[in-house]
Parts: structure tokens; C-alpha cells; sequence
């Protein structure tokens, strides 16, 4: 649901005192003068404009917000960092000056597909997931990549001083497959070693059981997202490499159905235009975005502080879809057996939305 910051509170508005005769009705003469002086002033000619003012330009209905918000139901998977910009957009209120009423709700991923394409979803903040199910057919597009990276960090024990010091050790991630999953293949191939052969990866579980195998000795690395690899710095692990800083790996994003970019364009246009500034906001405005992550995530400001540091990187600065990053997507997504073959990009994505809602905010 919207938040209450981000709604427009429109004061009621008070009527004068009407004139009465003795008998409460309004005079008969007063009635005649008014309507006459409405109708007058009904079929009187526009006002030309004055010399150097330029006549207003006439509205593009496909561009401008409607008088009255439209609904909109947006699907995301998890609350985390990941979707700052969204929940930048509902706290500062952009949805709402596009002239949108959105409503987050948090859906399991291929439940938010499926709502998607029976019109109980307007949108899901999910890329990876979005993109596979188009590649298999799924009438469903990504429209804007908000992170052109990957939030995770590489945490390692204190005495791993660096990526070659991973060799025959062990690696801990959320599931073997999945964007953690893929990100730790990544990562260690990045120090020039090979996934399958130098490291063994296991699945443990959600982030906060990673976090603690790796307090427990269980793995001796994990690929986590804030805040915990700040608290695992605070105890004296290392941060071996942030992947926001090496991997073009796009991660969250905004999908829609094609039946609406077929009928509600416009929608989807403005939708992508209050996620861009959501991140110009996180991006230009530090200290507030800092507040929102302490309030929303209920950390210390220090914490949220050293987090926002930490993410920052992973987001885009216009929602641009980035071609390499969506190849490499689906080659991973190939290699791990999800796809059969990696299919043309715009079979997956609208490459063109981002631009024109670009061209909207800056005109």
C-alpha cells in the first residue's frame, strides 16, 4: 500500500456563506444577475495571451498523468536492498506524480509471473526470473534494469588474505543455482580459478544461515548482501571483493505483461519514469537515502551508512538495459541446463521504454 508520505493529502475546501433573503431562500433577482453573469462569461471568447507570454502547449494524452491515479499492483520477491529505488519512488512519491497509485506486495517469484499474466500483477521488480520465463515462451517483457549488478559481497575468514587464498576451500551460497549461485561462479573465476575444480560450493540456505556457517567455520567464504557483511566486518572477516565493482551481471528490474504494453503503454512508460527517479534520488541524495535504509530496515544509521557504500555501485544510473549483461544472463542460465539456447534479446525485453521515459522526465 502507498505509504502515507507519499499521498496527496487535498484539503476540503470551504464554501462562503451563501446570501439569503428573510425567509433562508436566496433572492430571486441575485439568481437571475448570477446565471446571467455565468452564461455570459460561458460563451465569452479565450483570452489571447499576452505579448511574451507563449500560449500554453496542448497536453499528449499518451504522455501526460491522468487526473485520477491509476491503480497498479507491483510484485517483488524480497524485501532488501535490492528494490531501494521502489521503495524510494513510494516514499518520496514519484509513483504518485506520474499519477500512479501503486501497492507493493511481496509474491514468490513464478507466483508473480503467473500473476502477471492474468492481469493480478501490473508489475514485478524481478529481472532474472522475468527474462527466463520470456526466453520459454511467457508472454512477459523486462522493461528497466535498476541494478546493473549484483549486491553481493564476498566475505571471507580473517585468515584468507586474498581471491587465490580460496583454492580447496569451501564456498557457502543460498542454493546451487540462482543469481547468489552464480555470482560466487563469477567471483571465483574473477581471481583467475576455476568453479568445478579449485572450490567446492554448497547450498546452505537463506542469508542469515550463510552468515552464520561462516561464523561457525562451516564455509570458509560466502557471497552475502548488506547489512551483513558489515556486521562480519565488524568481526574482523574479510571483505574479499564487492561484485557490484566487477560483475556486469544485471539483477532487479521492472517485467510487465505484453498485453500491456500492448494496451497501457503510456502506463508502463510512466511506471519505468518513477523507478529512474528513484535512482537519481539514492544516487544524489545520500543522507536521505541513508534515513530511509535505517527506518525501513531497522538498522543502525552506522550500519545503513556503510550498507548504502556498499550497494551503491550495483545501481543503475538511467534503468538502461545492458545487452552484454543480459547475454551473459542467459549463457549462465543456459549453462546451469535452465535454457535449452540463449534467444534473441528482444524476444525477452523492450529496449525502447527506457528511453521513452527518459524523454518524458527531461523534456
Amino acid at each position: 500500500m502507498v505509504s502515507q508520505s507519499a499521498m496527496v493529502h487535498r484539503p476540503r475546501l470551504r464554501l462562503p456563506p451563501r446570501s439569503q433573503g428573510r425567509d433562508g431562500t436566496v433572492p430571486l433577482i441575485g439568481l437571475v444577475v448570477i446565471l446571467l453573469g455565468l452564461l455570459a462569461a460561458a460563451c465569452a471568447p479565450p483570452p489571447e495571451p499576452s505579448a511574451g507570454r507563449p500560449r500554453p502547449p496542448t497536453p499528449d494524452a499518451a504522455t501526460v498523468s491522468p487526473t485520477v491515479p491509476e491503480r497498479i499492483r507491483v510484485g517483488y520477491s524480497s524485501t532488501s536492498l535490492v528494490i531501494l529505488a521502489s521503495l524510494v519512488a513510494e516514499q518520496a512519491g514519484f509513483y504518485t506524480a506520474q499519477g500512479l497509485d501503486a501497492e507493493l506486495v511481496q509474491v514468490a517469484p513464478q507466483a508473480s509471473l503467473a500473476a502477471l499474466t492474468t492481469g493480478e500483477l501490473d508489475y514485478v521488480l524481478s529481472l532474472g526470473s522475468t527474462v527466463r520465463a520470456a526466453a520459454k515462451g511467457l508472454p512477459v517483457r523486462l522493461v528497466e534494469a535498476s541494478l546493473r549488478a549484483p549486491q553481493f559481497v564476498l566475505v571471507a575468514q580473517a585468515d584468507i588474505r586474498a581471491g587465490a587464498d580460496l583454492r580447496g576451500k569451501t564456498l557457502g551460497v543460498t542454493s546451487l543455482g540462482g543469481t547468489n549461485f552464480q555470482t560466487a561462479q563469477l567471483l571465483v573465476q574473477h581471481f583467475g580459478l576455476d568453479p568445478q575444480q579449485d572450490v567446492q560450493i554448497v547450498g546452505v540456505g537463506e542469508e542469515s544461515q550463510l552468515y552464520q556457517a561462516l561464523r561457525l567455520g562451516r564455509v570458509q567464504a560466502t557471497p552475502i548482501s548488506p547489512p551483513f557483511p558489515v556486521l562480519a566486518e565488524r568481526e574482523g572477516y574479510r571483505l574479499l571483493v564487492n561484485a557490484a565493482d566487477v560483475l556486469p551481471l544485471p539483477q532487479t528490474g521492472v517485467g510487465t505483461s505484453v498485453a500491456k504494453l500492448d494496451t497501457q503503454r503510456a502506463q508502463v512508460r510512466r511506471m519505468v519514469a518513477a523507478e529512474i527517479q528513484g535512482l537519481r534520488f539514492v544516487r544524489a541524495e545520500r543522507e536521505a537515502t541513508i534515513a530511509l535504509i535505517a527506518e525501513r530496515f531497522q538498522m543502525e544509521r552506522e550500519v545503513a551508512a556503510r550498507s548504502y557504500d556498499l550497494v551503491l555501485p550495483s545501481f543503475s544510473t538511467d534503468g538502461r538495459l545492458d545487452r552484454e549483461g543480459l547475454e551473459l544472463l542467459l549463457s549462465l542460465d543456459q549453462a546451469l541446463g535452465a535454457l535449452d539456447v540463449v534467444p534473441p534479446l528482444e524476444s525477452v525485453a523492450d529496449f525502447r521504454l527506457v528511453d521513452e521515459a527518459l524523454a518524458l522526465l527531461d523534456r
